[in-house]
């Protein structure tokens, strides 16, 4: 948010104390004149002439100093001062485009200010009651800036990592948006030079999948879509070593904690097991790919199964039911 204040605070406080100098001469000189028959009055009048002099500016607080000369770029501002002090307006003093309160709280509005279609200067002048404040503003031609482009992956390439590195270039030094399917998945910002170079966010799911990218520049303005590089995502099933799980202690001992450990494939994001009517996430500390969990032992001996869901990058879920074997014995 930016701030602006019209008056100079080293010449308003020169101001306020040769005038609170000049309230007390003349008070002084009242004094004198009434021989202290009115020193009430010439209190009141030396208090009311405080409080006009320490007066404090509005303070305004706005969004954007620079927008677009489209008609419909905005920008939020808010007008304060430190105590209450009735009804705060505004109006377009020079420029163009509209300005529309929302609503005021106490000593606080805010306004939307809608942009003109002409660009230059706009000049907004706030009011509270004998109070003024002035923030201006700057209109740009909105022209759009030029499209970016995707330049890796290619069109068909096919792949099974589910974030694949993207490469372009565009504008220098503007924000990138890249979608996938038409949905917004990452943004970046071109260097100096106009490259950019990012990793997806969010993970692709199997199948085709078209990527294009658009520049937004300082104003917001968009560009045209990129070039369309449509690729193929086909990832390998997600699966266990059944072999070699583990659990510790063997065997389990009813009514106490033991550790479960189990391998899974290389593109499992997320490793959950189903035991005993309860759900337990399961960790992978040391991102070797076996994920483990301490889990609670039934409370009485005997043969249990678990169910086993494996989660991919893109939240895809592969169950298998009964996946793993437990005995537990008693603690006796």
């Amino acid at each position: 948010m930016k701030r602006t204040k019209a008056t100079k605070p080293q010449s308003k406080i020169f101001i306020v104390s040769l005038s609170l100098a000049l309230l007390i001469l003349v008070a002084s000189g009242v004094w004198a004149l009434t021989g202290g028959t009115n020193w009430t009055n010439v209190t009141d009048k030396i208090n009311e002439g405080l409080n006009t002099l320490t007066e404090t500016n509005l303070v305004i607080k706005t969004d954007k100093t620079r927008l677009a000369a489209n008609g419909t770029s905005q920008t939020k501002i808010t007008a304060q001062y430190p105590k209450t002090i009735g009804d705060i307006t505004a109006e377009i003093t020079s420029g163009s485009g509209t300005i529309q309160k929302q609503n005021q709280v106490e000593s606080a509005a805010i306004f939307i200010y809608t942009s003109g279609t002409t660009p230059g200067s706009v000049e907004i002048t706030f009011k509270a009651s004998t109070i003024t404040e002035k923030l201006y503003l700057e209109l740009h031609d909105p022209t759009a800036p030029a499209a970016p482009q995707i330049l890796s992956p290619t069109a068909g390439t096919s792949t099974n990592i589910l974030k694949p590195e993207i490469i372009g270039t565009g504008p220098a030094n503007t924000r990138i948006i890249i979608s996938n399917n038409g949905q917004p998945n990452t943004s970046t910002t071109t260097d100096s030079k106009g490259a950019y170079k990012v990793r997806l966010e969010r993970a692709l799911t199997d199948g085709e999948q078209t990527l294009t990218a658009v520049a937004i520049n300082d104003l917001d303005i968009g560009s045209p879509n990129s070039n369309s590089v449509t690729i193929s995502i086909k990832t390998e099933p997600l699966t266990y070593d059944r072999n070699n799980i583990r659990v510790s202690p063997t065997p389990v001992v009813a009514n106490q904690s033991f550790g479960i450990f189990i391998p899974v494939s290389l593109n499992t994001e997320q490793v959950q097991i189903e035991f005993e009517n309860t759900t337990y996430q399961l960790t992978d500390f040391n991102g070797s790919s076996i994920y483990s969990k301490t889990l609670p032992a039934p409370l009485n001996p005997g043969s249990y199964s678990a169910n086993l869901l494996l989660i991919d990058a893109a939240n895809a879920v592969t169950r298998f039911d009964g996946a793993i074997q437990i005995t537990v014995v008693d603690h006796n």
